[in-house]
């Protein structure tokens, strides 16, 4: 994403400057600390609620050990910045107030790769009404990897990001319903029992969270008596979830229709 600090906030003029000794970046009218943090990417307006946001996503400069991220992998090891924790700053678009602020802990000495994407429902801009999603996807190569899906909303008592799931390895997937009122997630089966690969075709289990006045409700529609191919970039939920309709009508019943 291209980071435009000018037009963070379009009614305060943006003053950006590096002071020497205390390293703060000036962003009216909040400061981050640079020898900390830096800027990864800036997302000028998001909605959520019916209320305009700008989101702000630092990543940490340096290790536990003070050993730098950076671009080259340059320094005791090697730590490239996509593997620098992140943490979320949610802000006022009238007048940068922080209304979030969250910190994406990993284990001491535990770098994987960091990224993150917010979503809203298919088709729907960041800018759009409608509940907005935030996942973090934490991978050590190949199949090690772990994904966090959480919802931001605001309640009485200011934004929450409220865990959705948390998916495992590359056999799950979810998708968001037009509609935005619930999320579909399949996890694939990997039967070693009947001799499947990884990439072999699996069942899957098939879930749906409902989002009711800020709180995420669980339900499990089963899991299908066929086969169907692995998750891959050919093969999404959407894909996949559209094949298991086609041929086990039971969850043609089960699903939402948008």
């Amino acid at each position: 994403m291209t980071l435009d600090i000018k037009h963070l906030f379009i009614t305060v003029f943006v003053l950006v400057t590096f002071q020497s000794e205390a390293q703060i970046i000036d962003i009216s009218p909040f400061r981050i600390n640079s020898n900390q943090y830096r800027i990864d990417s800036i997302i000028n307006t998001v909605s959520i609620k019916d209320e305009s946001f700008s989101i702000i996503i630092l990543r940490d400069k340096y290790t536990e050990q003070m050993q730098p991220f950076n671009k080259n992998g340059t320094g005791l090891k090697e730590y490239l910045p996509e593997q620098a924790s992140i943490t979320l700053l949610i802000a006022n678009k009238a007048d940068g107030k922080i209304r979030y602020k969250k910190r994406f802990e990993t284990e001491v000495n535990d770098y994987p790769f960091q990224n993150w994407q917010f979503t809203k429902g298919q088709g729907k801009k960041l800018d759009q009404k409608g509940n907005l999603f935030f996942s973090l996807d934490k991978s050590y190569g190949g199949s090690g990897s772990f994904s966090t899906t959480y919802l931001i909303d605001i309640s009485d008592i200011g934004i929450q990001a409220t865990t959705v799931f948390t998916a495992v390895g590359e056999l799950t997937d979810y998708m968001i319903s037009k509609n935005d009122q619930e999320l579909i997630s399949i996890s694939g089966i990997w039967d070693t029992q009947e001799k499947e690969a990884h990439f072999s075709h699996h069942r899957y289990q098939i879930h749906t969270y409902k989002f009711i006045n800020g709180k995420v409700e669980k339900y499990n529609l089963g899991t299908t008596s066929l086969k169907y191919p692995p998750i891959d970039e050919d093969n999404s939920c959407e894909t996949i979830l559209k094949k298991i309709i086609s041929k086990e009508k039971i969850f043609a019943k089960k699903l939402p229709a948008n």
